[in-house]
């Protein structure tokens, strides 16, 4: 499967609807009414009875049956709500076509050199060279990184026209940095990407600590030529909030 945006958010859609059919299903039988007298709102159970709908008062000593079909209520919508744009994403994938236009871009192409003016992104540079088996997930210009999260973000940066090298060599304070991205917008200065992705591990988080306390005392600050992502098990990156923050930085 592609590691795009549409096909990772059918897989989501699809993982959310699954769930929230097995909650709703857990949800007394009928639905919540809800109607106004004397400017107050009265609750009704409402169900299906021979095929006709019958409704009952649901009294103040009813209210946790009221706060059971409210819930189910909002589940159920929500679970229309996915569906439908699950229903419409599939309708758009079963037509969308795809051009491999940003092969023209990478550096084994013959035209890469006519269409891009700063040759920057594609010379010759120091890489890290460290645990090579780690690179495993494919990004835009033909190399590889060491994360999906990396990969979403090198993507983004790759359409969003922004030249960037993956884990080139920088020396700061007689030590050997390589930081995630190192960017070169409207021929400024650099601009490095940072992405710490396992903030969950208290030693990864000292690390980090650590590294961002040589990136401060060498003139890189955030906001300004530094731009930080962070995740965690629980939080990870994703494609939108990627897009957010090239959205902020470069074209705000």
């Amino acid at each position: 499967m592609k590691e795009n945006y549409n096909y990772l958010r059918k897989e989501s859609l699809e993982k959310e609807i699954r769930s929230l059919s097995r909650l709703v299903a857990r949800f007394p039988e009928g639905t919540i009414v809800a109607n106004k007298v004397n400017g107050k709102y009265r609750f009704y159970h409402q169900q299906k009875v021979d095929g006709k709908y019958k409704r009952r008062y649901l009294d103040s000593n009813e209210r946790k049956m009221a706060e059971k079909l409210a819930a189910k209520m909002y589940l159920s919508n929500m679970f229309k709500d996915k569906s439908n744009e699950l229903k419409s994403l599939n309708a758009y994938l079963g037509i969308r076509k795809t051009y491999d236009y940003k092969a023209m871009l990478r550096k084994d192409s013959p035209y890469h050199t006519l269409l891009s003016d700063d040759q920057w992104e594609y010379e010759e540079y120091e890489k890290k060279t460290d645990y090579p088996e780690e690179l495993v997930h494919d990004a835009p210009k033909g190399e590889k990184v060491r994360s999906k999260s990396e990969a979403n973000i090198a993507n983004v940066l790759f359409e969003s026209g922004i030249p960037y090298r993956y884990e080139c060599v920088l020396k700061l304070d007689g030590k050997t940095i390589h930081p995630d991205f190192t960017i070169k917008w409207n021929s400024a200065s650099l601009i490095i990407w940072e992405h710490f992705g396992m903030m969950d591990d208290p030693k990864y988080v000292q690390k980090t600590i650590n590294k961002l306390r040589t990136y401060f005392k060498n003139g890189y600050l955030p906001g300004v030529n530094l731009i930080m992502t962070f995740e965690s098990g629980k939080h990870p990156l994703s494609i939108p909030e990627v897009k957010r923050v090239i959205m902020h930085y470069f074209f705000g």
